[in-house]
């Protein structure tokens, strides 16, 4: 498990914009494309920009969700038996006292639906941690994203929990952004303890596992780190040259 990955998503139209959004938080991170307008953004601490955006949220990125975990697939309809197995390593840090969904994106072929994963996670993370599933209004996300692999698999799926509010948005699309409600204030507080208990889990857990465990760590040659600033789909970020 590893909180130093994370997954953006941005109108593909503003992509060299979100890109320096991000870029401006974390000068040497590296970024894959998964699909137009989606990157998996490694070197920057997913919580550390989640607080950061908090105060002050980026204008062009529209959702932001942690990759803890990657797990090699194969697209047959087998895959979700095997996320349902590999989620339990995550399901810890589910907060038992506040609700959750489980998100997914699919961005490659397979022989099943967003539905199907999201139904299959939901049952085995309830049943292990005893927290209520909210679809509508969760406080906290279990996000799945389903891709091509760089890997020795031709899809991996990508895995995270976080607090709904640490991800901009409470739709993996990131279109829409959460409604002003009356009691948005105080649905605001609760979601930061929920964030500060998340933390706690998370930081215990990452002590716990080491490189083991059911989950499997990112591969690494997920991402490359050919350094480059022509704005191709893949490649590491750095300062732009001084004129």
């Amino acid at each position: 498990m590893r909180t130093d990955a994370l997954i953006a998503t941005f109108d593909p139209g503003f992509a060299e914009l979100a890109l320096e959004e991000l870029h401006a938080r974390a000068p040497d991170l590296t970024y894959t494309t998964l699909a137009d307008g989606v990157v998996l953004v490694t070197g920057v601490d997913f919580f550390a920009l989640a607080a950061a955006w908090q105060a002050e949220p980026p204008i062009f990125v529209r959702h932001i969700c942690p990759a803890m975990a990657s797990v090699p697939l194969t697209g047959a309809a087998t895959d979700v038996a095997r996320l349902a197995a590999d989620v339990a390593a995550l399901a810890d840090l589910i907060d038992p006292d506040l609700s959750f969904s489980v998100q997914t994106r699919i961005l490659a072929a397979t022989a099943y639906k967003p539905f199907d994963v999201n139904t299959t996670l939901a049952d085995q993370v309830a049943a292990h941690t005893g927290a209520p599933v909210n679809v509508r209004a969760p406080d906290q996300v279990v996000s799945v994203v389903i891709a091509a692999s760089a890997g020795d698999t031709p899809v991996q799926g990508i895995l995270g929990v976080s607090p709904t509010a640490f991800n901009l948005s409470d739709w993996a699309g990131g279109m829409r952004r959460f409604a002003r409600e009356p009691d948005q204030i105080s649905r605001r507080v609760q979601a930061a303890g929920g964030a500060r208990r998340l933390w706690h889990r998370v930081a215990a857990a990452w002590r716990c596992a080491g490189s083991g465990g059911v989950a499997r760590r990112l591969d690494p040659r997920a991402a490359s780190a050919r350094p480059v600033r022509d704005r191709g789909r893949s490649g590491r970020i750095g300062p732009a040259p001084r004129g």
